[in-house]
């Protein structure tokens, strides 16, 4: 069976206009925070490092993560252990100790 895509349309310099480049996704939330907004979601949150990242710079009424939230299945992701990247950093208070 052969399956047949539409062609996309041509990217021209108009639709760059006032396009911005970032070094990196926590230069994007930076440059985001300027505003309040009620709702934001992140499609992948993986160990959900950015995801805290996003909710502290842009303070948003509800935040939904979409993950498949499988990363417990497979004992590298990147490189990383998976035990390595749910232990949380020294100094980190968990929620059993956190004051109320």
């Amino acid at each position: 069976m052969q399956y047949s895509l539409p062609v996309p349309a041509e990217l021209t310099g108009a639709h760059l206009q006032h396009a911005r480049l970032f070094a990196t996704r926590w230069d994007l939330m930076v440059a985001l925070a300027n505003r309040p907004y009620e709702r934001i979601a992140e499609v992948g949150v993986g160990y959900g490092d950015f995801s805290i990242h996003m909710m502290a710079a842009l303070h948003p009424q509800e935040f939904h993560a979409y993950d498949l939230f499988d990363l417990h299945e497979h004992p590298f992701v990147l490189g990383i252990p998976f035990w390595w990247a749910c232990t949380p950093p020294p100094g980190a208070r968990s929620s059993s100790t956190a004051a109320t």
